[in-house]
């Protein structure tokens, strides 16, 4: 279960009713699930340990530069920032590039809508191993597809071979940066390879991003293809959570998103 917001009036807003609701929801709780975690910002937390919840990790945001010139402007004259931009990009895309050769071809194409093959690829990708949820078509079309938040498009990577689907994203655009929702793929329960985040990265350059973002929690050994495709970290937040059996277990190769978020 994942725990979103407590409501509380604002001259009541001390540790003592935060504590009531929050006993209230691991009773209810302990009724529904075997695990209760939350993203609570610095004023939530000293709720949370009371509560006994402990700290499983960070969500990191991790982000990629695309487009140079809009983010050197803090750093250099304005009449240089162009022309800085523009070397850099090149400068990336050669690396890029380089890194490339020799890759496993990919196709891309954007979708509006979560495909069917999620299930296949979901069911094929192995047994879980540590805290992971189900990504399969009913869950994309139920966080993503019938939001009336924002829109959502999906980046599918398939073999050009044989059309089997290798991997998928799941992106909402903020202005020209592309933001990373969710992902999945054949390899994501050990690490998404780097072939499969630079077709990611090399789609948002055709498509006229200049960024792309992403939030992550998960063990250090799983974000080398991110690392590799130049990604950064740009921020963190903690994860809470709490065993409704008071046994404590190894997260193993946990994986949470923005989509395991409230939002």
């Amino acid at each position: 279960g994942v725990l979103v917001d407590l409501a509380v009036v604002a001259e009541h807003r001390a540790l003592g009713p935060a504590l009531m609701l929050q006993g209230s929801l691991l009773q209810d709780g302990a009724t529904h699930f075997d695990l209760l975690y939350g993203f609570p910002n610095q004023k939530a937390v000293p709720a949370f340990k009371r509560s006994g919840y402990r700290h499983l990790g960070d969500i990191v945001r991790y982000a990629r530069v695309i487009r140079h010139s809009g983010y050197l402007g803090d750093r250099l004259p304005s009449v240089l920032t162009a022309p800085a931009g523009v070397v850099l990009d090149i400068g990336r895309r050669v690396l890029d590039g380089c890194k490339r050769l020799g890759a496993r071809r990919l196709r891309a194409q954007w979708s509006d809508r979560a495909d069917a093959r999620f299930d296949a690829l979901w069911a094929r990708s192995g047994e879980a191993d540590g805290l992971v949820a189900v990504h399969d078509q009913a869950f994309a079309r139920w966080r993503f597809d019938d939001s009336p938040l924002e829109r959502t498009r999906y980046l599918l990577l398939t073999d050009p071979v044989d059309g089997q689907l290798c991997a998928w994203f799941a992106c909402q655009e903020q202005g020209k940066v592309l933001h990373v929702r969710d992902f999945w793929a054949d390899d994501a329960r050990s690490g998404l390879g780097y072939g499969y985040v630079d077709a990611l990265v090399a789609n948002a350059r055709r498509t006229g991003h200049v960024a792309v973002s992403m939030e992550y929690a998960a063990a250090p050994d799983k974000l080398a293809g991110w690392l590799a495709a130049g990604f950064v970290e740009r921020g963190r937040r903690p994860v809470y959570g709490r065993f409704l059996d008071g046994v404590e277990r190894d997260l193993g190769q946990w994986h949470l998103t923005a989509a395991d978020e409230d939002e």
